[in-house]
C-alpha cells in the first residue's frame, strides 16, 4: 500500500491479491473504478484493535445478533421491502437498491485486521471493483444466468448493464424481489425476469438451462447447514458453472483471534457452515468438479462474506 499521511490506499495489486489473481487479470474497466473511488484506510491502533475486540465479544455474550433460518422469513419480506419502496420513491434509481447491510462509518476487515476506511461508502465501493472483476472472469460466455437469493436485483441490474444480451433470472424467498426484478426489467428494458425460490425446499417450474451460469452472493449464509437440497437441486439442474460468493468458514482458523471471532458470529447468527465440506466430499464422489476456492481477505465488521467457490456438476 502506498502511504498518505495516516491513511493508506489500496493499488491494483492490493486488490490483485485481495481476489487471489495477477495484476495483469485486472481489468481496466477495475482499474478505472479503482482510480475514481478513494480506498483510503488506517489501521487501528492496539488500543481500538482493542475496544473493536471487546464490543463483538459483548454483542456475543449478550445475544445481540439477529439468527438466520426459516424463521428469518419475515425480516426480510420487511427488508426488501423497504428497497422496494425507495426505489419507487427514488424515481426508479437503481442506486436505491443498495442492501441496508452494508453499513457506513465502520471498521472493516482487510488483510486480517480491522481499519477505519477514510470513505464512508468504502465497502460498498470495495464491492463495486470486485464484481466488475469477478463477473467479468467468469459470466462473460454465459448466455444465461440464474442468481439465487437475489435480494434487491442489484448484482443482476449491473449484469443486465454490463451484459445487455444475457438472459437474467432472479430467485429469491420473498415476493418483493420477484417485484423488484420484474419492474427493474420493465423500467429499463432489462432482459430479466424474478422468480420466487425456496432454497430451502427447492422447488421451481422453470425450465433451466444447461449453458447458464449460476451465482449466489451473501445468500447461501441464510441457510446455515441447511443448504443440502439446494445443492442437490444444483446437481439435478447442472448449470456450467456455480460462482458462489460467501465466507467460507473452512478457510477460518479457530486458533486466530481474528478469525475466532468471526466464527463465533457465524455460529451465533447461524450462518453458513461445511459448505466446502460438503463440495469436496461430493467431488471426491464423482458428483461435481471444484475448479477453485479463494479466501478473500476483506470483509464487514463481523466476517469475510466475499470468498468464492467455482464449481462445476459433472
Amino acid at each position: 500500500m502506498s502511504m498518505t499521511e495516516a491513511y493508506s490506499t489500496l493499488t491494483v495489486k492490493d486488490f490483485a491479491l485481495l481476489f487471489g489473481t495477477e495484476v495483469a487479470d485486472i481489468q481496466p474497466s477495475c482499474r478505472d473504478l479503482i482510480s475514481i473511488y478513494d480506498f483510503r484506510s488506517r489501521k487501528l491502533s492496539g488500543q481500538e484493535q482493542d475496544a473493536v475486540v471487546c464490543a463483538v465479544l459483548d454483542r456475543l455474550d449478550t445475544h445481540g445478533f439477529t439468527k438466520s433460518g426459516v424463521l428469518a422469513k419475515a425480516r426480510w419480506e420487511k427488508g426488501w421491502e423497504e428497497n422496494l419502496q425507495e426505489f419507487l420513491k427514488n424515481g426508479e434509481d437503481i442506486k436505491a437498491l443498495a442492501p441496508k447491510y452494508l453499513r457506513a462509518g465502520q471498521p472493516v476487515r482487510l488483510f486480517g485486521a480491522y481499519v477505519m476506511p477514510f470513505d464512508s461508502l468504502f465497502e460498498q465501493h470495495w464491492r463495486e471493483v470486485y464484481r466488475e472483476w469477478l463477473f467479468g472472469k467468469y459470466f462473460k460466455d454465459a448466455p444465461v444466468v440464474y442468481e439465487f437469493g437475489c435480494g434487491t436485483g442489484l448484482d443482476l441490474a449491473y449484469l443486465a448493464q454490463r451484459f445487455p444480451q444475457k438472459e437474467l433470472h432472479g430467485f429469491d424467498w420473498v415476493e418483493q424481489s420477484r417485484m423488484t426484478v420484474d419492474l427493474l426489467a420493465k423500467k429499463y428494458g432489462f432482459n430479466m425476469q424474478g422468480h420466487v425460490f425456496d432454497m430451502f425446499s427447492p422447488q421451481s417450474d422453470v425450465v433451466f438451462q444447461k449453458e447458464a451460469t449460476v451465482f449466489t452472493f451473501s445468500a447461501l449464509e441464510q441457510v446455515g447447514r441447511d443448504f443440502e437440497p439446494f445443492l442437490e437441486f444444483l446437481l439435478r439442474i447442472k448449470p456450467r458453472l456455480v460462482v458462489n460468493i460467501e465466507h467460507i468458514s473452512e478457510l477460518f482458523d479457530a486458533k486466530n483471534t481474528f478469525d475466532s471471532l468471526a466464527l463465533r458470529v457465524i455460529n451465533e447468527r447461524n450462518y453458513l457452515r461445511g459448505f466446502l465440506t460438503s463440495l469436496k466430499e461430493r467431488s471426491a464422489a464423482g458428483a461435481l468438479e471444484i475448479q477453485c476456492v479463494h479466501r478473500v481477505p476483506f470483509g464487514s465488521l463481523y466476517v469475510e462474506g466475499y470468498s468464492y467457490t467455482i464449481w462445476r456438476p459433472r
